[in-house]
């Protein structure tokens, strides 16, 4: 081909098998609206789509509207280089031009079957994108394929925004950088597939769900029947990327791999790659090619880790992992053994040299009975003369519990300090109309990655007190929580002197927004990014009070994070390292106006916004100290996005310290005559604004986190609950707004309120 080509509108193209395609330059072939594809070839004489120039490439498949008929069977696409002479900006939406260096898929869902798709190099996506399309992609090899430019998402298949995408009994292998990513709010699908030695990740999503269940992923990954084992290829590629040939080298597996036999029960395919038998004995093999021997072949159910839950400590739990001969070919079980360095796991029914015969079955009783609240890991050695697991590794989980169980569900009545801790194993909620009371000193953890919802219409009351805390945390403290979510919940829930620690939300496993946003609380209207958010909705307003925020971590809002018009009033909170992949370490604000005031927001951590971050709300920010956070305490965006109900004309940052961080501006929040009223803050680097000042706040011990204010006149010392007096005093004492009232501050207080957290209340700096 000399010429860019394409199948117009009702339009259909058939290529035969055999048929081989060389593109001169870099050309391509696109499919229109309605139009369509056929290619279809077979195992010995596949369709072939190529470069006449490796060198130069050619520009790919493109199908753009085309519907869901096409096809693309037994084809072999090799060598497009899709737009790679110049980096691709963040925002090139040109997507024919750099998405998909051999498949790009834009609102059309071709099927994708039996085809090696290899050497392919592309802005995104080196392999295949799709956008708003749902392809399926089946019994295919998708190795050493390359993803360069501004947005490098994945080597091999991505999966972006309105896409559906199944993945069947693939081998994804050796891609730079990455195998599989998701970001699309549809979710996608992996099954029986071999994700393995691309680089960076090997699946990875983002506000995505990525469902992956009997597949081989280096790593591991969370998913029935998954394994984390060498696949055993008989003679892969030498390394990951492009320049590696992957059809020189031979994807098939050797008798010893770990995936023969490995995969579900419900394979539709009659073939495989090579056009062999899908399912040669009893059980299909993971990824693109069946071995096709008689073997002695093991089945072991579950497959990579065998998980016992939360259990009560001095209780015990018994689970079963079921061991079958799946082969042709008797083979023995020589032994099972424990590794299990806390004594916490115990086999109750010994195997030696158990003969399996193919069709037959044994269990293996697996008891556990943990001593602590903590979670505990074991690891279940099988060996056997079986071919595809002579030597098989289980992960055995269990987490020990103390107190009350909660198990995931409903919640609600009244939890107290004698029936605590209460131990939740599960997602828990506050449904509809219900209400749930936490009486002062109560301890809540989480026994694993759950979180408590707040919906709409039910209320949550954790009031606690100066002298006896509510703590939210985690058993697993690495592992972490999902936080608290109130999601359309109004504004009657009260979180008042609780402690919320080790809330964690990574971005690589997070599905939605409540599992991405908002690290310990999240305030919004709908769980999911696609959700509807009507106007009449009530927003969630929480009342947040004299608590504490430390080891949290989101996408954004590692402590707290305000949506949807949320008119959230946080106070008097010590708000300090917690951590965000993007922004707001402290707290993320988007299209919200909450009361910010009298906290102190010290050491959190964010790529923008360390403090506080702000965008298209309009937060009321009065009265706090906001130091020491990374990049910047406070970075502000545009407040014109909030709209909805009484809002106020400007965001206000009145009477804070801002010091060893700087207040960041965006452009787009100085235009409009001013955006923000920034008026009697003391803020290191200055800002323009009535009373503002620059000066040092002599603090306490900043390094110790004491920020009251000294003072020759007396300030309040917290380690030793007294008054105590300075040989200087902090110039933001009385530098407040003249217009407003002192509070609550100890006489003499000057008739004017100080600057930052304490400013207002009984523990402020008093004045000469």
């Amino acid at each position: 081909m000399y010429g860019d080509i394409d199948v117009a509108r009702g339009g259909e193209l058939s290529i035969e098998a055999g048929t081989r395609i060389e593109f001169m330059g870099r050309y391509t072939l696109t499919v229109g609206p309605d139009a369509r594809l056929l290619a279809q070839g077979t195992a010995a004489r596949p369709v072939e789509f190529t470069a006449g120039n490796r060198e130069l490439g050619w520009s790919g498949l493109r199908f753009v509207s085309s519907g869901d008929d096409d096809v693309l069977s037994h084809c072999s696409v090799t060598f497009a280089k899709n737009r790679v002479e110049t980096p691709v900006l963040e925002f090139d939406w040109d997507i024919d031009k750099v998405s998909g260096g051999a498949i790009c898929c834009n609102s059309s869902s071709p099927t994708i079957t039996h085809c090696k798709i290899t050497n392919n190099t592309c802005g995104r996506a080196g392999a295949i994108y799709c956008l708003y399309s749902s392809a399926t992609i089946s019994n295919t090899l998708i190795a050493n394929n390359t993803c360069i430019g501004g947005e490098a998402q994945s080597g091999g298949v991505c999966c972006y925004l309105g896409s559906a995408v199944r993945i069947d009994n693939c081998t994804i292998v050796n891609n730079v950088s990455g195998g599989v990513f998701s970001e699309s709010e549809l979710g996608t699908e992996v099954t029986n597939s071999i994700i393995w030695g691309n680089s960076n990740y090997q699946i990875e999503s983002y506000e995505s769900e990525v469902s992956v269940s009997f597949c081989d992923v280096e790593g591991g990954h969370p998913g029935r029947g998954n394994l984390n084992d060498y696949p055993c290829f008989f003679d892969s590629s030498d390394g990951a990327g492009s320049e590696y040939d992957a059809l020189a080298a031979n994807w098939t597996l050797q008798m010893s791999s770990p995936c023969i036999n490995a995969g579900s029960g419900d394979v539709t395919e009659g073939a495989d790659l090579a056009g062999n038998a899908r399912v040669h004995s009893t059980v299909a093999d993971i990824g693109a090619y069946e071995n096709q021997l008689d073997l002695p072949l093991m089945g072991i159910q579950p497959a990579g880790t065998a998980e016992f839950g939360c259990v009560a400590v001095d209780a015990n739990a018994v689970t079963t992992v079921n061991i079958s001969n799946t082969g042709k070919l008797d083979f023995q079980v020589s032994a099972v053994n424990l590794s299990d360095a806390r004594g916490v796991f115990s086999i109750l029914n010994p195997v030696s040299k158990h003969v399996l015969s193919p069709g037959q079955s044994m269990e293996v009783r697996l008891c556990f009975a943990p001593q602590a609240e903590r979670v505990y890991s074991g690891i279940l050695y099988v060996t056997s003369t079986s071919t595809n697991a002579p030597s098989r590794r289980i992960v055995l989980r269990g987490t020990g519990g103390l107190g009350t169980l909660v198990p995931g569900g409903s919640v609600s009545g009244v939890w107290t300090k004698a029936a605590s801790p209460y131990t939740v194993t599960g997602d828990i909620e506050v449904a509809a109309g219900q209400s749930l009371t936490i009486e002062p000193g109560a301890t809540v953890k989480f026994a694993g990655h759950f979180g408590l919802t707040v919906g709409p219409d039910a209320t949550l009351h954790a009031v606690g007190t100066e002298c006896d805390l509510i703590l939210f945390s985690a058993v697993d403290t690495i592992d972490g929580w999902f936080g608290i979510r109130f999601v359309g919940s109004g504004d009657d829930d009260v979180l008042q002197y609780c402690h919320l620690a080790f809330a964690n939300k990574p971005y690589a496993t997070a599905a939605d927004t409540v599992d991405l946003v908002g690290g310990a609380v999240l305030c919004c209207k709908a769980d999911r990014p696609g959700d509807a958010r009507s106007k009449s909705d009530p927003a969630s307003s929480p009342v947040i009070d004299h608590c504490r925020f430390s080891n949290n971590h989101a996408e954004s809002g590692g402590a707290i994070a305000c949506l949807d018009d949320s008119r959230a009033v946080i106070t008097n909170n010590t708000i300090v390292g917690n951590t965000a992949d993007w922004e707001g370490g402290g707290i993320h604000v988007y299209s919200a106006a909450p009361t910010v005031s009298n906290n102190v927001i010290a050491e959190n951590s964010a790529y923008w916004g360390g403090g506080l971050y702000n965008l298209y709300g309009r937060p009321h920010v009065v009265i706090n100290t906001i130091v020491r956070n990374r990049p910047n305490g406070l970075h502000l965006g545009s407040t014109r996005g909030l709209t909805s109900g009484s809002v106020p004309e400007r965001a206000c940052l009145l009477n804070n310290i801002v010091w060893e961080n700087e207040l960041y501006f965006e452009a787009s929040s100085l235009t409009g005559g001013g955006l923000y009223d920034v008026r009697f803050n003391d803020i290191q680097g200055g800002c323009e604004g009535e009373g503002n000042i620059e000066a040092d706040p002599l603090f306490a011990d900043s390094a110790s986190g004491d920020y009251h204010l000294r003072s020759m006149a007396g300030r309040w010392d917290t380690r030793v609950s007294d008054w105590v007096i300075d040989e200087v005093s902090s110039p933001c004492i009385d530098a407040g707004d003249p217009s407003g009232n002192s509070g609550d501050e100890p006489a003499p207080n000057g008739g004017r309120i100080n600057m930052g957290a304490y400013g207002g209340t009984p523990q402020a700096s008093r004045s000469l």
